[in-house]
Parts: C-alpha cells; structure tokens; sequence
C-alpha cells in the first residue's frame, strides 16, 4: 500500500470516529463512483463495494477485477456469477457489529447545492441494500466525504503540481504546430496526444473551439478548420493519480 494510500485510509478511520460511523460503503459499478479510484487508483467497471471500518478495508469485487488489485494492501474477495455478491456483501456488513451505523454515498441535490455531487448512489441501488441488510442503519457519508476531500495530502497537491506545469509545457510546444485548415479536433487529438505521450490521461474532453465557436465556452470541438487570424480557444487538463488540472488559453 503506498504513503498516500494509507494516509487517505488513517484519515477515513479518523473521521469514521469523529462522526461516530462503524464504516464507510462504497457501492458502485461502472466507475461511477470517483471514490473507488479515489481509495485503489484503478478504474472498476464490474460490480463491487469497498468497505471501510476502523479494523479493516476490504473489497468486494468480480472475479475478473480481482487481480488488478492484488498489490492494492487491502483484502480482495472476489465472486463470480449468480447472487455470490450480495451473498457475500450481506455476510461482511453483518460482521462489522450487531446493528452498524454505515455511511453509504447518497446523491446530494443538485437543486440545494447548485453544484456537481460529491457521491453517488442510485436509489434502486438503495433500495435493494436496504432489503439485503435490514437491519443496518444507512446515513449520508457527506460529511465524511467533505472532511476527506477539503485538506489535499502532500502526494494530492504534489500530483496537482505536476498536472498544470504539464498542461503549460504541451500547450506551449503545440500552438506552434497549429496551422491554418487545422480542425478543432485535428488540434485537439493533438494535445491528446502529448498528454497520453507522458503517461497520463486527459481531465475531461479537450475542448479546442475557433472563430465565432471560441464565444461558447462549454464549445463540442467540430471539424470546423481554422482560419487565419481567428480567435482559438483551447480548455484542457490532465489528471495525475486524482488530482485534475483544468487551464483555459
């Protein structure tokens, strides 16, 4: 397990204290949850749950995903076809106590908090593990999320560091190859490709808008060619582990 794992796991368990929680569940499939990535730094696309307690991390997960996470530190139990992950998924939360206290990631409203959420649940999914483990009491873990998330580790703000000098230098070295009769997305694949040159991964979809399109700034980059002596405008980032940089030029 690296330093900054385990500084993210000494930090759950600090907090789980704190707010009186037995543990923390991470229910996902997909990659829908940022928090898995947040706590493996693997993208899991098959069913699986990770569950944090004051003891233990453990990570429930398909047979086919199992092997990725070997050298993760946590403990892997992997399951196969048919009903083996709910089967399993009840058999641990009941171990944790006779009736745990389990922060799950609810949706927070869009409509209260104008802005993006910081977890996610979907409320079938809700609804089945309430009918799994009745007698399990499930609150919001956005208080634990919050404290997480709101003091970056010094590998979190290092990795952001290197995102936005790394943006710099590939902006840098590719206006001067930007030429007129380019497409915005010939341009685009380009800055790609400087990003995934380095051995990462860009933050969101590069977006490289020229002309009258550079007026809209959330612009989907077209085959539009540029012209001479138009306005071109490039929002772009590169994402290090967790940490995204996000640079408009």
């Amino acid at each position: 397990m690296s330093d900054d794992v385990t500084s993210k796991v000494d930090k759950i368990k600090d907090q789980l204290s704190k707010l009186d929680l037995d543990a923390w569940l991470i229910l996902s499939s997909e990659a829908k949850d940022i928090h898995t990535y947040y706590l493996l730094l693997k993208k899991c696309y098959s069913l699986h749950a990770i569950i944090v307690s004051a003891d233990f991390v453990k990570v429930i997960i398909s047979e086919m995903e199992a092997g990725m996470l070997e050298e993760s530190g946590f403990e892997i139990i992997p399951y196969g076809i048919g009903d083996q992950f709910s089967a399993i998924l009840k058999k641990e939360l009941e171990k944790i106590s006779k009736k745990p206290k389990i922060a799950l990631n609810y949706v927070e409203s869009i409509f209260k908090t104008r802005k993006n959420t910081l977890n996610f649940l979907t409320y079938g999914d809700y609804l089945d593990l309430r009918k799994l483990v009745p007698d399990i009491e499930f609150v919001s873990a956005a208080a634990l999320l919050e404290a997480l998330r709101r003091k970056k580790t010094v590998e979190e703000i290092k990795a952001h560091n290197e995102a936005a000098t790394l943006i710099a230098e590939i902006l840098e070295k590719v206006i001067y190859k930007i030429e007129e009769g380019m497409t915005e997305k010939e341009v685009a694949a380009k800055l790609d490709y400087e990003i995934i040159k380095s051995g990462y991964v860009p933050s969101f979809d590069t977006i490289v808008a020229s002309g009258p399109n550079s007026a809209d700034p959330h612009h989907f980059t077209s085959k539009k060619k540029l012209q001479k002596e138009e306005i071109i405008l490039i929002d772009i980032g590169a994402r290090i582990d967790c940490s995204c940089s996000d640079i408009t030029w």
